[in-house]
């Protein structure tokens, strides 16, 4: 008896030394499924921006840690084209570009020339992956190109994100295109994969993207894939590097562990994939075909070696309907694994551990497939994965939200399928949206919710809540609340004259507080623009943000504040507008109108009138800088929202 008790007590530390590791925050978002639209202005960060509930979008990471998103598909079936970033440490999202409208077609543009009207057409279920360049690449899907009808689509995209501008690189603007594959690893200008989704794309060390499965177009007909893509970026040329130009219902599994020419994954759509730091492709599972021929959800790991072009079969079983073994909660092992699924959340963090969350498949129990929320990291060095969170048992459950923006060992995203996932610079993980049950709601609904999970390794330095800044008196008094302050060097302010040209003005230390305050004495500023003959009363406003600086030199930006520091006797009305204009003040001269990119837009003289109309429902929408001379040569600027 004595030993029972001693094994229970063994057994109890062991659990309790490895228990649950890390803890979810609801970021952002709600809790419900919505498909309510928060655009804000284009290009103009805000706390009350959001994109609606999605599933199938296409999204990445930054150098910056920010995180990208572009399309899916709303809860009413329409096809999205608007891309969005969101950035982790303001907590605020940013409508960058596309439309704010469901089923846009494609500005395609001419092929291989960026422009800043370009962009790609509705579409969910792309791929898309980050060059060492920061730049993105974007291919195929199903949605639109230049017409209202939609289908498969092998169109390659490259996006800028310095210059704010779409590439579109190689392929076709007709729906449903065939591959042409030409000859086994001999490239050609005429090559081209099929239309397809469900496929992953990743890019090597280069810089060159690389393909692999899906579903769609074949050379004849609707098919699977197994085959491996590679595009040149300085030749434009696609080459067929690997795999079937047929569907292949069989796998070739080879011996666990050892590379082979022979060795192949069969054709399959919807896997999890990762990339190593060598540009090696992992992936697992996905809808496909076992090593007996039958199709289901897999749980089988794969590695692609891009300078042999050999798979091998790393981990997980060759028979589909694989259940999960879960083992001990935080505890690695080499017998634990994920059961078979498709479409699940995957991401790399920085220290080259693979991570796995949900998707829809297999857990403990392989009686019926559901939607899953349990969360896996795997180390490719010890071949181990580790069951981190979740549940290893029921499935198609609701999250537990708690309170947004606190983090709790009860709180969990709930059991989804087909959103998106991303690592952010300090290791903090991340999942947005996708198709799940909300809470109170037995069906399953597209989410708009943003998640975090912090394991204990992860040191994310600060967190800003709020930040103001209001005149009084003679003096800008900027204010900010922050969070999660640990191993944070100082908070710098900067100022600019126009929101575009910033200087530093001073600095704050970290305190471990969490509320700052810093003011600045602008009354030589008031002193200026109080004389309206001066040539340097030009500005109207004064705009601050805050750089925030890590210890290891990392940084990032605050949104941008402005105050007023001139009384403006310029009106402008309707403003947001959206056809008519009209514009008063004492002599006006001339009117000329700025897009946000700084391109000149409309200009017009008004020869000595205090009124004038202008018409702005051709331009695009988004955010403008209105600017007016006048007879006595005052110049004054306001901004002007066109929607």
């Amino acid at each position: 008896m004595k030993k029972v008790l001693l094994l229970v007590f063994v057994v109890c530390l062991w659990q309790m030394g490895f228990g649950q590791s890390g803890q979810w925050t609801w970021m952002k978002g709600d809790s419900i499924a919505n498909n309510k639209k928060e655009y804000g202005v284009q290009g103009i960060s805000s706390p009350s921006n959001n994109p609606c509930g999605r599933i199938g979008c296409a999204s990445w990471t930054d150098i910056s840690g920010n995180f990208w998103l572009f399309g899916g598909i709303d809860s009413t079936g329409n096809y999205l084209n608007d891309l969005w970033k969101y950035n982790v440490v303001i907590n605020e999202w940013t409508w960058i570009k596309g439309t704010n409208l469901t089923n846009s077609m494609g500005h395609y543009g001419n092929l291989d020339i960026a422009d800043i009207a370009n962009y790609p057409g509705g579409r969910e279920y792309a791929a898309t992956c980050v060059d060492k360049f920061n730049n993105l690449w974007l291919f195929g899907g199903d949605g639109m190109t230049t017409s209202t009808n939609f289908g498969y689509l092998n169109d390659l995209w490259k996006y800028n994100p310095s210059t704010n501008e779409w590439t579109w690189v190689s392929g076709d603007t007709l729906l449903s295109p065939f591959a042409a594959y030409g000859i086994l690893r001999v490239p050609s200008i005429l090559n081209k994969p099929g239309g397809r989704r469900f496929h992953t794309i990743w890019a090597d060390n280069v810089g060159n993207p690389w393909l692999f499965g899906g579903d769609g177009i074949g050379q004849k007909y609707t098919t699977n894939f197994n085959d491996v893509w590679k595009y040149n970026t300085l030749t434009n040329e696609w080459t067929w590097m690997k795999g079937d130009s047929v569907t292949i219902t069989k796998t070739n599994y080879g011996t666990k562990g050892i590379s082979s020419d022979t060795s192949l994954p069969s054709a399959r759509s919807g896997v999890a994939s990762w990339v190593d730091t060598a540009g090696n492709l992992w992936m697992l599972g996905g809808r496909g075909f076992d090593i007996n021929g039958q199709s289901d959800w897999l749980n089988d790991l794969w590695k692609f070696d891009i300078s042999t072009l050999q798979w091998t079969w790393i981990n997980g079983d060759s028979i589909k309907k694989s259940p999960g073994i879960y083992g001990i909660l935080n505890m690695p092992s080499s017998l634990t694994k994920p059961g078979g699924r498709f479409q699940p959340y995957n991401f790399t963090d920085h220290n080259g551990k693979m991570w796995l969350f949900g998707g829809v498949g297999y857990s403990s129990s392989t009686i019926k497939y559901a939607y899953l929320n349990d969360l896996w990291k795997y180390d490719p060095t010890t071949n181990e994965w580790t069951w981190l969170n979740g549940d290893s048992v029921h499935t198609n459950l609701w999250g537990t939200y708690g309170t947004k923006g606190v983090s709790s060992t009860i709180t969990n995203p709930g059991s989804r399928s087909i959103g998106a996932a991303w690592c952010d610079k300090k290791n903090s993980l991340w999942l947005y949206g996708g198709y799940g049950q909300p809470v109170g709601n037995t069906i399953i609904k597209k989410l708009n919710d943003l998640w975090r999970y912090t394991p204990d390794s992860a040191a994310f330095p600060v967190h800003l809540l709020t930040f103001t800044a209001q005149l009084k008196d003679n003096s800008a008094v900027l204010n900010w609340q922050v969070e999660a302050e640990q191993n944070f060097d100082r908070y710098q302010i900067e100022r600019s004259p126009n929101g575009k040209d910033f200087t530093p003005i001073g600095a704050v230390k970290a305190a471990n507080k969490k509320e700052y305050s810093y003011t600045d004495n602008v009354s030589s500023e008031l002193a200026v623009v109080s004389n309206q003959n001066s040539q340097l009363s030009t500005h109207n406003s004064l705009y601050y943000r805050l750089k925030l600086i890590d210890r290891d030199g990392s940084f990032t930006y605050s949104p941008i504040r402005q105050i007023n520091i001139k009384h403006s006797t310029l009106n402008i009305f309707p403003n947001p507008a959206h056809n008519i204009v009209t514009i008063t003040g004492d002599k006006l001269k001339t009117i000329t109108l700025v897009d946000n990119a700084g391109r000149m837009m409309l200009t017009k003289g008004a020869m000595n009138d205090n009124t004038i109309e202008i018409s702005v429902g051709h331009l695009p929408k988004g955010l403008y800088l209105l600017t007016v001379t006048t007879t006595n040569g005052n110049t004054q600027s306001e901004k002007l929202i066109i929607e």
